[in-house]
């Protein structure tokens, strides 16, 4: 069986036992095992026919516990003078489904939240004994200020006068569904349900008013100073940390999961003891509402549902009375703790290491380079150039003198204009130049056979005019 838990600073990767110490790599811490782990049980009483399945609500008022049973519909008292042997004193019945308790320890009074709120005489505590009842449909929790009772039910808050206790009288009410929760601090009452977190005024308990409600689900509350501590239950799992310093618009600061199904919370100074069904009993650092730790916890064998203190003693209603001290805190060993005797390691005897022989260092060598790869260039396209070739010219040939003669001028010819239609032009021989008149090269220039003798040229040529 787990007997207790604690939390280490970081992620614990080993762990070792010498003797009463504890060492755990989470990173190196060790914790003393020669007391109790924290919260250290110190008492319990499971007398099999006092309590079969359960207690659903625990009160401690100086040394009598009283414990409600919730399927036997039980009130039970005990006395923990002996912490180590709570003793058994008495009970009465107070109907099935008993749920929320409250003992007014000054008028000697115990209140029953079942299907009807029961009120119950305990003055003396070896025969407690039902002394009225006030006929409420489905009671889940009731509180007391004085002779004003404060009755959560499934239909709404109902608010009694109990200064008769055998004659209550209905005084006040505010409707609201499912009321599950309900606690109670100068004139404002603090009620849950399973969607909500509810203000009320109660300045006057006949004429009570919702002021604020802040989207919070729970079982249970607990209110100190501005701060009010919401246990979910299954219908919202954790604790939470709501802000009433403003009742008329209460806050939601902090949801911590870490409580699972939680059913009942305690606060006192700056911790926070919880009852969870899932998760047993919890101790939990509250100084800091933004950022509840955990701080210790021990898981019973059933379902842990509600819890109550006393100085440094709480004492957890499951399947039984469950007593815990609370004043021991499991922290890292200090160095006065004993610690394992190291063996000693022999040191180890260094080598001489040789003197190095001072050498010619080789001449460093030149790194070769790679040999650049040229980059190839484009050859450029050459422009042309326009050279003038000249034309060849024919070797001239001796020419023979022409013998002179006397040119006889021809009169220009007359044009006549007419309305003919101008003929195509005729292609025109090059014409012949007159003067000087050219002899044709003789074909024969480069032979040996005589020269013929010259063609006569006439001596009046006929010019041949030019059509236009």
């Amino acid at each position: 069986m787990l007997s207790a838990t604690f939390r280490t600073t970081s992620y614990a990767k080993g762990l070792f036992a010498l003797g009463s110490v504890l060492y755990v790599a989470a990173p190196f811490l060790a914790y003393d095992l020669s007391t109790p782990l924290w919260p250290t049980l110190v008492g319990s009483y499971t007398e099999p026919g006092a309590l079969y399945t359960g207690a659903s609500d625990v009160v401690v008022a100086g040394s009598l516990v009283y414990l409600l049973d919730m399927s036997l519909g039980q009130l039970q008292i005990y006395d923990v003078t002996t912490l180590s042997a709570p003793a058994y004193l008495g009970g009465c019945s107070t109907g099935s489904s008993a749920q929320g308790l409250f003992v007014d320890s000054m008028r000697k009074i115990a209140y029953v939240a079942a299907y009807n709120l029961f009120i119950v005489d305990v003055s003396n505590p070896a025969a407690p004994a039902v002394s009225g009842k006030l006929a409420i449909n489905n009671c889940y929790d009731v509180f007391a200020v004085g002779s004003i009772v404060y009755i959560a039910s499934r239909s709404n808050l109902q608010i009694a006068d109990f200064s008769n206790p055998a004659s209550p009288v209905l005084i006040g009410a505010v409707d609201m569904p499912y009321a599950t929760g309900v606690f109670v601090t100068g004139t404002t009452a603090y009620v849950t349900n399973s969607t909500t977190l509810i203000v009320v005024d109660v300045t006057t308990p006949s004429s009570p008013s919702i002021v604020g409600a802040c989207s919070v689900p729970g079982w249970r509350v607990f209110v100190a100073g501005t701060t009010a501590y919401v246990a979910g239950s299954s219908h919202g799992r954790g604790l939470r940390v709501v802000d009433v310093s403003t009742p008329t618009a209460p806050s939601l600061i902090n949801t911590y999961t870490g409580a699972g199904n939680a059913m009942s919370v305690t606060v006192s100074g700056t911790t926070a003891y919880v009852a969870s069904a899932d998760k047993g009993f919890l101790v939990l650092d509250v100084s800091n509402p933004f950022s509840v730790a955990m701080l210790g916890s021990y898981l019973l064998n059933g379902y842990t549902r509600a819890v109550d203190v006393s100085g440094s003693l709480a004492f957890v209603a499951d399947v039984g009375l469950y007593i815990f001290d609370t004043t021991r805190t499991v922290t890292p060993v200090p160095t006065t703790l004993p610690t394992p005797i190291p063996t000693p390691i022999p040191t180890p005897v260094p080598t001489p290491i040789p003197t190095p022989v001072p050498t010619r260092a080789p001449t460093p060598q030149p790194t070769p380079q790679p040999t650049p790869v040229p980059t190839p260039v484009p050859t450029p396209i050459p422009t042309p150039v326009h050279t003038m070739i000249p034309t060849p010219q024919p070797t001239p040939v001796p020419v023979p003198t022409p013998v002179p003669t006397k040119l006889i001028p021809t009169p220009a010819p007359t044009y006549i204009r007419t309305n003919a239609p101008t003929p195509a032009p005729t292609p025109i021989p090059t014409p012949i130049p007159t003067r000087p008149i050219l002899t044709p090269t003789p074909t024969n220039i480069r032979t040996n056979a005589p020269t013929p003798a010259p063609t006569p040229i006439p001596t009046r040529p006929i010019l041949t005019p030019t059509p236009t």
